[in-house]
């Protein structure tokens, strides 16, 4: 995960997924992505039949749009994630030669 500044795991990672989810609210075509997220994993619908329900939506279409927004919300995460750095020669169980 991302360094942010020593904070706690949990809250870096909440903060990160806010981040995520307000990017694709702010994204006009994606609304209605932001809006299956938000309502089928976030806000307690007990099913994804009933948020589909709640959206007005057929199912399919609900799925559809879940299914794209969790793309964007994990590729904005990818995004945020750095650049692996390279492990030390002695931590990759290579010892330096004398």
């Amino acid at each position: 995960m991302a360094d942010r500044g020593g904070e706690d795991p949990v809250e870096a990672l909440r903060g990160m997924l806010t981040e995520a989810l307000d990017a694709l609210a702010l994204d006009p075509p994606a609304e209605k992505h932001h809006r299956a997220v938000v309502t089928g994993l976030l806000r307690g619908a007990p099913t994804r039949e009933a948020a589909a329900e709640r959206l007005g939506l057929p199912l399919s279409t609900f799925r559809r749009h879940l299914s794209r927004g969790l793309e964007r919300v994990r590729s904005s995460l990818w995004a945020m994630e750095p650049a692996p750095r390279a492990a030390p020669a002695s931590a990759a169980g290579h010892e330096p030669r004398a």
